[in-house]
């Protein structure tokens, strides 16, 4: 990592690990194409940290922030992900990362490899639970004018590019990426077996085919983008509590 990158990584996680609260809200607008094909998605999402230690994540399906979201909630070091208003209690999970990955598989979802960038500079134990860290030696500032930057991170075939304001706060991330149906659907293909949601899977399955089995019936090589655009981003503002809070 040149020296310029280190310097701008540092002031960036110098600002994150600061605050006692912080949230966001945004839209990511995601294309997955294979051969002729292409699958179209758009999904708002809202963070919300009080520290120390207590993170919420809300996805919803559409462009509003409208109907039940997915949800992952990490409260005293333990991580939880659900279906707000659903009738299916929330899953303990190992990890942030994990409960990613079950919210993933459940809902026919697929992360942008974004979600989890932000949290991992907040806190310690949540940079833990994030699996692993965004903001490493894969990144390189690229432009820097008038306090505001460019930074690319580049791991193997996906390309993530993250624009801040002056702040360091992120504006505008586009990720893409080009890998074999395999591998897509290694990635993609984890298989929830609790019995308290296979029902939840099953009903979901029979409502639309899952993006898996999409690709499975296609030759060619999967290309994904994802644009994610943020409306707001607040650093030490007052959060009602009722955001962290779960189905038991």
């Amino acid at each position: 990592m040149d020296e310029k990158t280190a310097e701008f990584l540092e002031q960036l996680s110098n600002k994150y690990r600061h605050c006692d609260t912080y949230q966001d809200s945004g839209l990511i607008q995601t294309s997955t194409t294979v051969g002729e094909r292409v699958i179209k998605s758009h999904n708002s999402f809202s963070t919300f940290f009080i520290r120390p230690g207590r993170l919420s994540i809300y996805i919803w399906f559409g462009e509003d922030q409208s109907g039940s979201p997915l949800s992952i909630v990490h409260e005293s070091g333990k991580s939880f992900a659900f279906r707000e208003g659903g009738d299916v209690p929330a899953m303990e999970c190992h990890s942030l990362s994990n409960a990613l990955a079950k919210i993933c598989a459940v809902s026919n979802w697929t992360s942008d490899g974004f979600v989890l960038a932000i949290p991992s500079l907040l806190e310690k134990e949540i940079r833990d639970s994030c699996a692993s860290k965004f903001f490493d030696e894969n990144c390189f500032l690229i432009k820097e004018v008038n306090s505001k930057a460019h930074l690319r991170r580049t791991l193997g075939s996906e390309i993530t590019d993250v624009w801040f304001r002056a702040d360091h706060t992120v504006h505008d991330v586009e990720v893409q990426a080009e890998m074999s149906k395999e591998e897509f659907l290694e990635l993609h293909g984890t298989v929830i077996a609790l019995p308290e949601i296979r029902e939840t899977i099953e009903r979901a399955r029979q409502a639309y085919p899952s993006l898996n089995e999409i690709i499975t019936q296609q030759s060619s090589d999967v290309i994904r983008k994802s644009r994610r655009v943020y409306s707001h981003v607040l650093f030490d503002q007052d959060i009602d509590e009722s955001v962290f809070e779960f189905p038991t």
